[in-house]
């Protein structure tokens, strides 16, 4: 199937951009040259198509309690369009569907949850709200909205009091990122303006290096479906206390008693220019135990780095060095787990 084009797709077509297909989105790869794009998302303004998520909205009287049975964060906890870390998970703590969810009101002051997931997930989010609902007063809602994403940190002086529909805080993309959900021609309208204040237009080249220097796995990318919660290292995404939801049970009996049988690590390697993601990990003796699943040249290290699944016992302490692998490219490599950090 041809990967989708984004509400901003002409727009940033127009800009010269290249486009690459993520998971079937189409979205721009590069435009300003990565360089000046990330410079500008670390220290100016830059804006970015945000078309990679989908979006869906649920209101009703029950919307709060019927999600907080659903997801693993604590949605009565989640603070006035600021995103919170959460998730779809089933009873075993396999991923149904990675989840941000965002409170706040429409313009009739009715609250509404806004769910945003990868692009690929919305059906299957949909879906499942139909298969869990049991006569809750609650509806939900698909809106196909252009997505600008306002990144830097003079997105805080250019956007706080923008007239779009909705503007959002969203904490997964590496740096201080707003989100503007509107049309396609209102979102068109304010990113030229933007460009017209100097603002540089970016592509997926840049918010990858961004988001694995933040150490920000992707789903679909880094994890998926065939892993439980506790293996992505996804504990902010966890409430330990808010009651039952799917998967609870896992998460605390990992956290409790033990580790997960793999888990999602942060890579540096040892040098070289050479794309990785894909490599197999090995230990010094050709054992196969994890995989790069992420690559990037960091400005900030001025070095490699990535993000990798790993075996548990490839990270006990003596394991041995490490090395990525693809046929004559060997390249050794340090791995450190995240500090948990539960939602």
């Amino acid at each position: 199937m041809a990967p989708a084009p984004t509400a901003l797709h002409n727009f940033f077509e127009n800009l010269g951009a290249d486009f690459h297909d993520l998971h079937g989105a189409l979205v721009p790869l590069r435009i300003s040259g990565v360089e000046a794009e990330y410079q500008a998302a670390q220290e100016g303004v830059a804006i970015f198509d945000g078309g990679d998520r989908g979006w869906v909205e649920v209101r009703g009287p029950d919307a709060v309690a019927y999600l907080q049975r659903l997801l693993t964060s604590d949605v009565a906890a989640a603070e006035n369009k600021k995103g919170q870390w959460s998730a779809l998970l089933d009873g075993k703590g396999y991923w149904l569907v990675e989840l941000l969810l965002f409170r706040f009101q429409d313009a009739d002051g009715n609250e509404v949850i806004g769910l945003d997931m990868p692009f690929f997930q919305k059906n299957i989010l949909l879906d499942l709200l139909e298969k869990f609902h049991f006569g809750e007063n609650v509806t939900w809602q698909s809106r196909d909205v252009a997505r600008l994403l306002v990144m830097g940190p003079g997105a805080k002086s250019v956007l706080p009091n923008s007239s779009a529909d909705l503007v959002l805080q969203r904490p997964d993309r590496g740096t201080f990122c707003f989100e503007v959900l509107t049309s396609a021609t209102e979102a068109g309208t304010l990113a030229k303006s933007l460009l017209e204040k100097e603002a540089v237009a970016g592509g997926l080249v840049a918010l990858d290096i961004l988001r694995v220097e933040a150490g920000i796995p992707r789903y679909g990318t880094d994890f998926d479906e065939t892993g439980i919660l506790p293996e992505s290292e996804e504990w902010r995404r966890a409430s330990l206390s808010k009651g039952c939801y799917a998967g609870q049970e896992v998460i605390a009996k990992v956290n409790t008693y033990g580790e997960a049988p793999k888990r999602l690590c942060r890579l540096q390697f040892s040098g070289g220019t050479t794309p990785l993601a894909g490599f197999k990990i090995e230990t010094a003796d050709g054992k196969e135990v994890g995989k790069v699943t992420s690559w990037i040249w960091s400005p900030q290290k001025d070095a490699p780095i990535g993000l990798g699944t790993l075996k548990r016992r490839a990270l006990r302490e003596g394991a041995g060095e490490l090395f990525a692998v693809q046929e004559a490219t060997r390249i050794s490599l340090t791995a450190e787990v995240t500090e948990k950090v539960f939602g």
